[in-house]
Parts: structure tokens; sequence; C-alpha cells
């Protein structure tokens, strides 16, 4: 149940239980219920706007404005110096915690770890985020000592973006100074790892990081947030069916279905990578690509049409037309992951429109090639659209530079016992899967 709906906990008994019943029945019935409690029990905020003595500004009804430093007794939640590559790059803290302004409403926030105040605070967490996520990194899923890092993404409602600037909040989480930071902080025990018997062959993720990712979708859950975990799993049926520095696809039941599919390409002169997901009890079936500026994504009942172009010998391009009229172009695919990525689209029901007359022209064009051979995919005019300045970027603290990088990654994580490594965290930017 979401910590939005504490004031469940305040009801006489008997109407309690009618009421958990009734969510337990139809979880998302926790919505209206929650929505018809705020419409007979307003936040106070409306007082608090005009208050110039308060440290809290509402920018609108899912963002916060906090002036102050968060007071710890507030805090549900810490991930520590973590590297975002969204919408801010820089190492910051992940808080989620409570705020005395806007009532027993949990709020997610990022905060500037020298100053302690939140640059970013989003509320109404059960309607504000859209998609919740962990996703293995390409290029890092390969290297035993890397697999431990992952990508924690949060896409958010159209209403719960400021200035209508629809940029997500994609972070890196090294999941071996997490433990660290939750043993500090007494979350876990410090001998937690004598509890789990490692297998001799294991393919995913260690049992102690499995175990703290379950502790994490706990406290996302509690704070109304559904975080899906698309890493691979000893213990549950999450496998890897592929997994190379170019592509991942990964089934949750163990067999040749694939619930995510992740595969390097570019959108014009953008590199990145197409991930498809399948639908599940929380969120429908998405398109996104990323994870460097600019992040898509798109709902896959928005999809009219695929269709396959600029095929040579070891690429291919993916065009995708939506209902809208829109068309995007993904080029320079693998031609290894063409299968891959057309069987997901075949059971998703999406519609193959390769052979259409007025595609034959596009599909029969030879591509430009130089030196290697490969293909060589011209920036257009609309990709010129898409460039984001290096000044939307935040500056001054910023610590993703490619060559530091590159060098906190290349230590072992296990071989430091000190505390000091948690603010080392970084690492290769998602963006360069």
């Amino acid at each position: 149940m979401s910590t939005n709906s504490l004031w469940v906990d305040e009801l006489p008994s008997p109407l309690k239980e009618n009421v958990v019943s009734l969510i337990q029945r139809d979880p998302t019935s926790i919505k209206i219920l929650d929505q018809l409690h705020d419409h007979f029990n307003p936040s106070p905020k409306r007082q608090k706007v005009d208050n110039p003595e308060s440290s809290v500004s509402f920018i609108n009804d899912y963002n916060l404005k906090i002036s102050n430093k968060l007071n710890e007794d507030e805090i549900i939640f810490e991930i520590p110096m973590i590297s975002f590559q969204s919408p801010i790059r820089k190492k910051m803290n992940l808080i989620l915690h409570l705020l005395a302004d806007n009532g027993p409403v949990p709020i997610l926030s990022i905060v500037n770890p020298s100053t302690s105040i939140p640059e970013l605070s989003l509320t109404k967490l059960s309607e504000s985020v859209r998609f919740c996520c962990v996703l293995p990194i390409l290029g890092m899923s390969t290297i035993e000592s890397k697999k431990n890092i992952a990508s924690l993404c949060f896409w958010l409602n159209d209403s719960a973006y400021v200035d209508n600037k629809n940029d997500p909040i994609i972070c890196q989480v090294n999941l071996d100074l997490l433990k660290k930071h939750l043993i500090k902080t007494g979350k876990i025990p410090p001998d937690i790892e004598n509890q789990f018997q490692e297998p001799a062959e294991n393919p995913g993720i260690k049992l102690i990081h499995e175990a703290i990712f379950q502790f994490l979708q706990r406290q996302f859950k509690l704070c109304g947030i559904n975080l899906i975990n698309y890493l691979p799993l000893y213990s549950n049926k999450n496998t890897f069916n592929i997994n190379t520095d170019n592509a991942i696809a990964l089934s949750s039941k163990s067999n040749t279905i694939n619930d995510m599919v992740m595969v390097q390409a570019y959108k014009g002169s953008k590199d990145g990578a197409i991930l498809v997901t399948n639908k599940n009890e929380f969120n429908p079936s998405f398109l996104i690509f990323g994870f460097k500026k600019p992040i898509l994504i798109f709902d896959l009942d928005e999809v009219d049409n695929i269709s396959y172009s600029d095929i040579t010998r070891v690429t291919f391009s993916l065009n995708v037309k939506f209902k809208s009229g829109k068309t995007l172009e993904f080029s320079m695919i693998d031609q290894n992951y063409h299968n891959i990525l057309d069987d997901f689209f075949k059971l998703q029901s999406v519609l193959d429109n390769s052979y259409d007359e007025s595609l034959k022209e596009k599909t029969d064009k030879k591509p430009e090639t130089e030196g290697s051979g490969q293909p060589v995919t011209a920036p257009t005019e609309a990709d010129e659209d898409d460039e984001e300045e290096d000044d939307n970027y935040q500056g001054g603290e910023e610590e993703d530079d490619e060559d530091d990088v590159a060098e906190e990654f290349d230590s072992n994580v296990e071989d430091s016992g000190d505390e000091g490594d948690e603010g080392e965290e970084g690492g290769e930017e998602a963006g360069e899967q």
C-alpha cells in the first residue's frame, strides 16, 4: 500500500479492514481512494504557497521547491553520491523523505550533497511516476566486476514535468557501494553476506544484491512507486537470453519470450540504445531510446507500424511510424540482433510494413560507406533539432569526465574497504550503452 495512503491507518478498525480488503482485491482502487481522501481533506499546501516564511513552494501539483536542508528525521531512504545522467549530470543524493509542510505524503528528491538542499523534488509519486525500472548497462553487463552497476530510471507523466522539459530521472547505482551505505546506516547487519550461500555458478547478480533490490523495491512500493527489475536474478526467473556489449535480452519467466530487449542503435547522429519492454502488472509495453539526451519514451500502443530499411550484411535501420503520423528512424543496428527485435514486435502484434511499395525506394537505397565499409549515417535536419547544447547540463560539480569515469570502474569495488568509496560510485555513462 502506498504511503500516500497513510490515512487508511487512521480509520476506525472495522472501516480500515474493509478498505484494506478492497485494495487487496483491486489494487487499482487505491488511486481513487487517495483522490477521494484528498478531495475531502485538501493538502495544506494552498495556504503555504504565498507564505514568505515557508521553506517550501509548490511549482505545480507534483513538483516542489525546497529551499532548506532536509531534516534527517524525515528521511525514509537514501542512496548517496550516485552519478546522474538526467535531468542533471553530476553526483547527487537520491532521497525518499517526508516534509512537515507536505503532510504524510512521500517525496522523491535529488539532493545536492554539498548543501543538503534538494534541486528537484517530486511528490504524489503513485501519480507522477509513469515507469520506474532498473536496467543492466550495455558494455558493463558482460564484465564480472561491473555487472553490479545498473541504471535506475524514472519516467514521469507529462503533468509532472517542469517547464515542459520531459527529461526523466536517470542515474547509476553501484550495488556494492549501496550495500556499504545500508550497513553503515544500520539498515542491514554488517555480516549480511554470511546469510547467503553463493552458488558455484550464478548467471545473475550476487544473492546479496538481489536482497538489496528486494529491499529497494519495498521502500519504493511504500512510497507509491512500482520498481521493475530487469537484472538477471538467480533466485527469480529473470534470465538473459542475450548478453553482449551491443545487445541484451531478458525473459522474466526463463523462457524464449523476452520481456526486455536493449540494442545499440543511432538516432541520426545520436548514439544510444533502443529499449523495448513487455507489459507487466503495473505498466504497458514501452518503446524507449536512450540514454544520452534526448531520451524518448512511447507507449507501444502509440506505434502504428514498423519497417526495416538500409539493410546491409552487417547493419539495418528500424523505422517506427506512430499513429500520430510521426516517424522515427533508428539506424546502424547490428544485423545479428534483427531477429530478437523482430520477434518482440511480432509478439506485440506490431505491423511490419517493410514491403509497402511506398517504402521500396528507401529499402533498396545503397548506403554510403567509408573506409571499413560500414554504412555512414549523416544527421538530418530533424536530428540537428534534437541536439542539446552542453549549457543545458549542470556544471560546477560535474564529475562525469570520461577518462575519470573509466579509471573509477577499472578499480575493483570489492577490494575497497574504505567507506569513502561511497563518493566514487560514478561510472561510464548509461548513454554509452
